[in-house]
């Protein structure tokens, strides 16, 4: 009887071990699918749907090629949309805290995309369904694949620049009429002033500059300049996941808030390092149509490769 009795308790108590063990393993296995399901999800796109590396073969192809510890440089491909969804400015941003390097270009419109024999301007693309489109185009033209994109409607933009208390920044001259799609009215003075969301987003979509395209391609850099000086602060990492939530709703983007963590201090070093911030090199032909040179651009971008 005794015997019986001990053989059973030594059973009972072998077989909770392993039960236990067996459920460690399961809560573990568990604890990591979810945390890849969270690590996929992305922001909603503008228009609604979700973004995810998930869902691109692309995305997931890179990521499998380049894991965190082997890639230390960051490139992001920013673009503010109007309501339509076509391109009012686009900036390619590089990182690079081993070098300490940094560098950003502003993308004219007027930039010209050949496809199947047809050229047509930059800013005509659908960026906020079809960033992909715009992101390939760029890693073709500068020889360096963006890490991201990141497609903000103005709308979203606007909310962007109101959430941060506005930027400071010189409008260089008076501006008044109504927006390039005539659905706004602008009315902005020229001269040093902290511009609102809506204010910014009216200057972005200025474009009666007569025949000096030289002219708004300025503004467009020194506000984005400004505007990457006043978000890519220290103090600005803190508020980075408000922010992200915050214009959600008007982005489409590749970057998620687990790859934003990531990559977050990275980016916030941007005026650390002194950046070269200019105008893409390139000419504009007789038709109107802006051609990068690749042969003067990829050397820029060369480290963040």
């Amino acid at each position: 009887m005794k015997q019986s009795l001990k053989d059973f308790l030594i059973t009972f108590i072998v077989s909770v071990v392993i039960f236990a063990i067996v459920a460690l393993f399961l809560i573990r296995a568990a604890e990591s699918l979810m945390g890849d399901v969270v690590g996929g999800i992305r922001a909603p796109g503008a228009n609604g749907q979700s973004v995810s590396a998930v869902d691109d073969p692309a995305s997931a192809s890179n990521k499998e090629e380049e894991s965190s510890e082997n890639k230390k440089s960051v490139t992001l491909l920013f673009v503010v949309t109007d309501d339509k969804g076509r391109a009012d400015a686009a900036y390619l941003l590089g990182v690079d805290p081993e070098s300490k390097s940094a560098a950003m270009v502003h993308i004219p419109g007027n930039t010209g995309m050949t496809e199947a024999g047809v050229t047509y301007p930059l800013s005509s693309v659908d960026a906020a369904k079809q960033p992909g489109i715009l992101a390939d185009f760029i890693a073709s033209e500068v020889g360096a694949a963006p890490d991201y994109y990141m497609v903000v409607t103005r709308t979203g933009f606007s909310n962007w620049v109101d959430f941060i208390g506005g930027v400071r920044y010189s409008v260089p001259r008076d501006m008044a009429g109504f927006d390039k799609d005539g659905s706004r009215a602008i009315d902005l003075h020229a001269g040093d002033q902290v511009l609102s969301g809506s204010q910014a987003a009216q200057m972005l979509a200025f474009s009666d500059y007569g025949d000096s395209r030289t002219a708004r391609d300025e503004m467009l850099l020194g506000f984005g300049r400004t505007f990457a000086s006043a978000v890519l602060t220290p103090s600005g990492f803190t508020t980075a996941k408000s922010i992200y939530y915050n214009v959600s709703r008007h982005m489409n983007t590749n970057l998620s808030e687990s790859e934003l963590a990531r990559v977050g201090p990275a980016l916030f070093r941007f005026n650390e390092f002194g950046p070269n911030v200019v105008r893409i090199p390139g000419s504009t032909d007789a038709k109107g149509y802006y051609s990068i040179s690749r042969s003067r651009v990829e050397p820029m971008f060369e480290i963040f490769k």
